[in-house]
């Protein structure tokens, strides 16, 4: 009897060490980036805690994937996680991280390309194209850019400010005025693909973006007349 008292206090103990070495781990800087600058991580929607923990790892945002996979939990803050795209700030805690990840602090216009062009340009250079012009009916690009954004925002777990506005986003029916065929969805298609390359993704993120823009570009096609 003794003995297995003493076994029982030993474990507490241990127990009692991993959890004072989990908490305080919770509250230490993390890794730092080799030129300071914030890692960049692509968050896709219903990604669970387990998940979140080993894509922060894969870009070297943690050093314990599973202490903070803990953490969350024991802390109940694993459901609060939002989806997203965030900025990392070198050495972050994962106090710092959860807090980012819990109030969906998003980057915001992140869409640019290779050469440093800005999301305006972007959309201008899409808008020029003269097979996707004709889906821009407004003069003024500016209204189409920021639907575009607050869309992307609120797939990825943003504000909701797009369904605010317009209500359900709808896009298959949203595009049914237009002609959109293979060859505007390839065009589409090629101008996001150097919007793409330029965000500096890790690649599975970047996967995670491509992926789902695809799917979208497909899903618009609504006729194959040329």
């Amino acid at each position: 009897m003794k003995r297995l008292f003493a076994i029982l206090i030993l474990l507490g103990l241990i127990a009692a060490g991993v959890f004072g070495w989990a908490n305080a781990a919770w509250e230490q800087p993390g890794p730092a980036t080799p030129d300071g600058k914030p890692r960049i991580i692509l968050i896709p929607p219903g990604t669970r805690a387990h998940a979140a923990a080993s894509m922060l790892h894969d870009i070297g945002a943690l050093n314990h994937p599973l202490i903070f996979e803990f953490d969350l939990r024991w802390r109940r803050l694993a459901p609060k996680l939002k989806a997203g795209e965030y900025a990392i700030p070198s050495k972050a805690s994962m106090a710092d991280i959860a807090a980012i990840m819990i109030e969906g602090r998003s980057i915001e216009h992140r869409l640019t390309a290779a050469e440093g062009l800005t999301s305006d340009m972007i959309h201008k250079i899409v808008a020029a194209d003269p097979v996707l012009r004709p889906m821009y009916p407004e003069e003024d690009l500016g209204p189409a850019k920021e639907r575009l954004v607050l869309f992307l925002e609120q797939y990825w777990g943003g504000p909701t400010t797009y369904s605010q506005q317009r209500g359900h986003p709808r896009l298959r029916m949203r595009h049914n005025p237009f002609k959109v065929n293979p060859d505007a969805r390839d065009r589409w298609l090629a101008h996001m693909r150097v919007a793409v390359d330029g965000l500096g993704l890790a690649p599975l993120q970047e996967e995670t973006l491509w992926n789902y823009m695809e799917r979208a570009a497909f899903a618009m096609v609504n006729t194959f007349e040329e």
